[in-house]
């Protein structure tokens, strides 16, 4: 852990900024945290927030004086560096580039259930996003983006 500055303020009221580029970030579950944090310490009482800036590598801040860098992270985090794949579902790694492919080659199917067997992938609870996103959200919107510009660039492709 780093010193990231301090902050006297409620969990909930938090208005720490990320300590490098001065982000606001966005609050994820402590278990989220626990469970991407690699060989270290992760307070459990602790609101903790995302550092959504590219380029800045902070992962997850606190005000608690508690700070994580990219290194510290067992993913990576897609939004963070150019030239990652762009991670759509981290429990089920699937990424932007396969579900393209799925839709392809499943003739412009828009279908998540069609494309999840497709890719041989198994339908999984948000638990799992919860400990395997490391938003600590579903990724059910983003897929579903992801389908969308999928069949997009598919019919595209076909005029």
């Amino acid at each position: 852990m780093s010193e990231c500055g301090s902050c006297m303020h409620a969990a909930e009221g938090c208005g720490e900024r990320c300590p490098v580029c001065g982000s606001n970030g966005i609050v994820v579950p402590v278990e989220t945290v626990r469970s991407l944090v690699k060989g270290k310490s992760v307070l459990e009482d602790v609101v903790y927030k995302i550092c959504t800036t590219p380029g800045c590598d902070v992962s997850y801040f606190s005000c608690e004086n508690v700070c994580f860098f990219l290194s510290d992270v067992s993913v990576p985090i897609w939004f963070k560096r150019r030239n990652q794949r762009y991670m759509i579902c981290y429990c089920k790694d699937i990424d932007l580039f396969q579900i393209m492919e799925a839709v392809t080659d499943l003739d412009g199917s828009s279908n998540k259930e069609e494309i999840l067997n497709h890719l041989g992938k198994s339908h999984l609870s948000e638990e799992d996003c919860l400990r395997e996103n490391p938003l600590g959200r579903t990724c059910e919107k983003l897929f579903q983006n992801a389908i969308e510009y999928a069949c997009k660039k598919y019919a595209e492709s076909k005029d």
